[in-house]
């Protein structure tokens, strides 16, 4: 739907359409020169101008149809939309014959700033914001509207595992900007582009960062991107974008937030949950996707729980079964060796005290002083903003997403 228009009633109008279904099927001989990229264009294609300014423009699902189906001025197949007829006067109407449409030499690659409005209506299922890459072989950005006022972006990379960010309240304003960067929205091919940038996806709701994390991506190139639309036919989202799509625009890259580098063993105070009987959660995540190493609780009954360890690509790791009390706290310190900084780095000395030692056990759990896990499995490299506590974000199939227990506190301990 289109934001509202002003306009002289008593004037005459021009009032030009550019819809798919406009077009023949694909296997049509007007193709046969034309090129899968204008193809698609044309095919996707939703434009109404009136009197030559642009009103309404998306990248859109649409029906076969064929020319003795074009009905102008009447609707005869869904009343539940529109009127059956158009009450002005049609003073004239006109093919304007199909043109390919025009391919840059040069597509545009980087960060994409998207200005919209939201659907009007509860709608829970995810929309698409920016579709990369083929069916098979794509990434999708999508965007969810929860019932308590909030939303939530969610890719899906294709053949991977899907990200979800936490929920962000949406401010009163009519419109709103998403900021985008997505690791495929970079030609796959360009060795100009630093390698964390294939890797990254950061977004930005009205300013107000969602997630900057590494991700996995499929290669894609610029001609592939569609805004508001499903291209690849994910399964995570609906086929398109139900909302006004106001203006996309090319920004530059925003440099990570600077965080200071915080060494040394983790020290958490929990309740655990009475509801989670047979399933394991996340205490700690380490690493990025495809490298990463998750500490983990496992729930065996209201009593009883292990704690464990999924070194990625290996056989999960258990401790032995320990017993709790779900009314009580309990003092849970990771020493883990990805929380110290590595060899010869200005980080690295002697705390006060007795410092661990993490060549000995590159794993150690304790519990009240207890250690209830230990293994000697190598990790993997990590860096100080790849440490993230009671989530899984990297969908590791071991754990939930979410610790459903409470952090009462957590805090770095002195090493």
């Amino acid at each position: 739907i289109s934001p509202p228009i002003a306009i002289d009633y008593a004037a005459t109008h021009t009032l030009t359409l550019h819809l798919g279904s406009l077009y023949p099927p694909r296997q049509h001989p007007l193709f046969e020169t034309w090129s899968e990229a204008q193809v698609n264009k044309v095919r996707r294609r939703l434009d109404v101008a009136l009197n030559g300014h642009p009103v309404l423009q998306a990248s859109v699902n649409v029906y076969g149809s064929t020319p003795d189906g074009v009905k102008i001025g009447a609707n005869n197949l869904a009343a539940d939309v529109t009127q059956p007829r158009f009450t002005g006067q049609i003073i004239s109407t006109q093919r304007l014959g199909a043109h390919p449409p025009t391919v840059p030499a040069k597509w545009p690659t980087g960060p994409v700033r998207l200005t919209l409005r939201l659907p009007v209506g509860m709608n829970t299922t995810p929309q698409p914001l920016i579709s990369t890459g083929q069916t098979g072989s794509g990434d999708l950005l999508s965007v969810q509207m929860l019932e308590d006022g909030k939303v939530r972006f969610i890719h899906d990379c294709w053949g991977s595992s899907d990200f979800t960010t936490e929920p962000l309240a949406l401010s009163e304003q009519p419109e709103h900007t998403v900021d985008i960067e997505m690791g495929s929205l970079y030609a796959a091919a360009d060795s100009t582009i630093p390698p964390q940038l294939h890797r990254r996806l950061a977004v930005w709701l009205d300013g107000k960062l969602a997630a900057d994390i590494e991700r996995p991506f499929n290669p894609a190139t610029p001609d592939t991107v569609e805004f508001g639309f499903n291209a690849i036919q994910a399964s995570s989202a609906s086929g398109m974008f139900t909302g006004s799509l106001i203006k996309s625009e090319r920004i530059p890259s925003r440099p990570p937030a600077a965080s200071e580098e915080v060494w040394g063993p983790i020290a958490l105070t929990v309740r655990f949950p009475v509801d989670a009987i047979g399933l394991k959660e996340p205490l700690i995540s380490l690493g990025a996707f495809g490298a990463a190493d998750i500490i983990f609780v496992h729930y065996i009954d209201k009593t009883h729980i292990q704690f464990g360890l999924d070194h990625w690509g290996n056989a999960l790791k258990l401790g032995p079964i320990v017993e709790i009390d779900p009314r009580s706290t309990y003092n849970l310190t990771f020493n883990l060796a990805p929380l110290y900084p590595p060899k010869g780095h200005p980080s690295s000395r002697s705390g006060q005290g007795k410092a661990y030692d993490p060549s000995q056990d590159a794993f150690q759990v304790q519990m009240d002083e207890r250690v209830v896990f230990s293994s000697a499995q190598q990790a993997y490299p990590t860096r100080t903003n790849q440490v993230v506590i009671g989530r899984n974000d990297l969908s590791a199939a071991s754990c939930r997403r979410v610790f459903s227990g409470e952090i009462l506190s957590q805090k770095r301990l002195i090493w």
